[in-house]
């Protein structure tokens, strides 16, 4: 059963990320990318409430995320590369003590007032775009006392 962890671990770190809404679609012909600052703004002081983890991204370009069934955290760094936003963590599961590290990016372009995200993790590359993204993002830290939680306790 050894070698069934990295898939194990592959698939929690894949729940790490948001669960794409029903309403994918294919990138309109005319979509233009944001900004690096938009994208920046998008991610910069928020929390996200992703379906099974909450996620901060702090101005200075660290990220905190935890599971929310309280299995896994882990802390890295997040940049901005033209319109992609990515996140580099390493990931602490606190069961078994494994870390690893894991990578999400979401590249944004925008169609009219609609903000359209393709998440690095979903498999339908042409038709995964999504404008939901952002009603997942709050202003302000509601992830980095939960993961000092985490980190205290394993």
């Amino acid at each position: 059963m050894i070698g069934a962890a990295p898939l194990v671990v592959t698939s929690v770190l894949l729940a790490l990320s948001f669960t794409l809404s029903a309403r994918a679609e294919s990138l309109p012909k005319e979509a233009v990318a944001l900004k690096p600052t938009e994208v920046k703004a998008i991610y910069s002081g928020k929390s996200s409430n992703w379906s099974e983890t909450r996620a901060y991204f702090a101005p200075d370009g660290s990220v905190f995320l935890f599971k929310k069934d309280k299995t896994v955290w882990a802390e890295g760094r997040w940049t901005i590369t033209d319109n992609q936003a990515c996140m580099n963590v390493t990931w602490n599961e606190i069961r078994s003590g494994k870390t690893g590290n894991h990578t999400d990016c979401w590249t944004w372009f925008r169609h009219g007032k609609r903000h359209l995200a393709l998440w690095s993790g979903q498999k339908d590359k042409k038709t995964g775009y999504w404008d939901g993204e952002i009603k997942l993002l709050r202003k302000g830290d509601v992830v980095t006392t939960a993961v000092a939680a985490l980190k205290a306790g394993q």
